[in-house]
């Protein structure tokens, strides 16, 4: 937990140093302290929603340490140790996001690069996460021998096609096909080297994600032992909620790339309403772990 106090420190700090942006105050007719008054209400919620983050990442990670002998003891540390990325990844995406625009505020001629290290931040991330999510996850139901019923793998492909495809037309829809070398876009990167690099590789972030998420409440309600199995009930449903969150924040910012102008638009209220549900996850997490962690000591 110190590793949060550190950053969010960090970040209040550099949000309320760095200069105004000129667009947002014109735009809200804010002087410079009304502009960071502003700026700080909206901050005070994300770093709550951070130490729900930090607080659940810690707890699996002791009840992780606490089973670390036990045959599920290293998938509950890879488990721990993809949520920690999570937890880490909303304050190092934040902290470099504002250093970033507050250049691009400065320096226009920096927009695009700015766009360009937002876009690739929120993509890897989430991405490192949740390979190690989507691993432990079939290590534990391999162990338990559980495998995707027909039914269920034919909804989840549905349910990402159906995610994959509106996600390319939303993309594609503010990008001129006509040349797909042309970098006069939001994204600010040839047609060709966005679905490369990035669309084709969020789309594999959110199946990966996705099935990383059903397959952990799979294992959790086919757990041996009324306790034990409501726990982990408890903690699959919380790492669901968080890898969930995460998917859909990923589907906002990088389809409405942005540098950081403060608004009040849907687009903000969207990504405060995602990132609550992720504050509930791992509020669930912590919980939970820290009921197994109970189970374990009896």
């Amino acid at each position: 937990m110190s590793h949060y106090f550190l950053l969010t420190s960090t970040y209040i700090l550099l949000a309320m140093v760095l200069p105004a942006n000129k667009v947002a105050q014109s735009a809200y007719h804010l002087s410079s302290l009304q502009y960071h008054i502003l700026l700080l209400l909206v901050i005070l919620p994300v770093v709550g929603i951070w130490y729900a983050a930090f607080y659940g990442f810690t707890k699996l990670h002791d009840y992780a340490q606490a089973i670390q002998s036990s045959k599920e003891g290293e998938h509950f540390k890879d488990l721990a140790r993809g949520c920690g990325w999570l937890a880490y990844g909303l304050p190092a995406t934040a902290i470099t996001s504002i250093l970033v625009n507050s250049v691009a505020n400065s320096y226009p001629r920096y927009h695009s690069t700015a766009v360009i290290i937002n876009n690739y931040l929120h993509l890897i991330l989430p991405l490192i996460a949740f390979t190690i999510l989507s691993k432990c996850a079939r290590n534990l139901t391999d162990q338990a021998n559980l495998r995707l019923s027909l039914g269920r793998a034919r909804s989840i492909i549905i349910l990402f096609a159906s995610l994959g495809v509106i996600y390319c037309y939303l993309i594609f829809e503010n990008i001129d096909l006509i040349s797909l070398a042309s970098s006069n876009n939001a994204y600010f990167l040839p047609v060709w080297l966005v679905v490369l690099s990035l669309v084709i590789p969020f789309l594999y972030s959110w199946f990966v994600g996705l099935l990383a998420a059903y397959e952990m409440v799979l294992f959790s309600q086919k757990s041996k032992g009324l306790l034990y199995r409501r726990s982990l009930r408890g903690l699959g449903y919380g790492i669901a909620a968080v890898i969930v969150s995460s998917c859909a924040l990923q589907y906002v910012t990088s389809i409405v790339p942005r540098t950081g102008l403060l608004s009040l638009s849907s687009v903000l209220v969207a990504i405060y309403a995602i990132q609550i549900i992720a504050a509930i996850g791992y509020t669930l997490i912590a919980i939970s772990a820290v009921r197994l962690k109970r189970i374990e000591e009896v």
